[in-house]
C-alpha cells in the first residue's frame, strides 16, 4: 500500500492525470501522502537548510524568535520557558502599539471635528494643524 501511497503522490506532484478514480483520495489515503509531503520538507530542512519565507508583515520581533527557533544546532533554540516569555511579550507590545494606534486616531479625529465646527464658526483654531 505504501508503494501505491508514494505512486500516487508523485503523480500528484508532476501534474499526470492519477491512475486510479478520485474516490481513492479519500481521508485514510491522504494520510500517508501528507505524511510524505511533511518527509520530503523535514530532508529538505536537514540537507539543503531551508526554510519557509517569513511573511514580510510578521512583526520583526516573532519574525526574529521564529529563526531562532530554525538554528541548525539545538542548543542554540529557545526552550519552551523561553518562548512563553517572548511570546508574552511579544502580544503585550502588539497591544500597546494598536492602544496606541488607536488613541491616535481618536486625537486626530477629535481634532479634525474640533477644526471644522471652527470653520463654520469662522474662527481659526489650527488644532493638530
Amino acid at each position: 500500500m505504501l508503494t501505491t501511497d508514494r505512486s500516487q503522490l508523485l503523480v500528484l506532484l508532476s501534474g499526470r492525470k492519477p491512475l486510479l478514480p478520485h474516490s481513492y483520495c479519500c481521508i485514510a489515503c491522504l494520510a500517508p501522502l501528507l505524511s510524505a509531503l511533511f518527509a520530503a520538507a523535514a530532508l529538505a530542512v536537514m540537507a539543503k537548510g531551508m526554510r519557509p519565507q517569513i511573511p514580510p508583515h510578521t512583526p520583526p520581533g516573532l519574525a526574529a524568535l521564529i529563526q531562532e527557533c530554525w538554528a541548525a544546532v539545538p542548543e542554540q533554540r529557545p526552550g519552551f520557558d523561553v518562548l512563553v516569555v517572548r511570546l508574552q511579550e511579544l502580544l503585550n507590545s502588539l497591544k500597546q502599539q494598536e492602544r496606541t494606534a488607536a488613541a491616535a486616531a481618536a486625537a486626530n479625529a477629535a481634532a479634525a471635528q474640533y477644526n471644522a465646527q471652527a470653520a463654520q464658526l469662522g474662527v481659526f483654531a489650527g488644532v493638530g494643524a
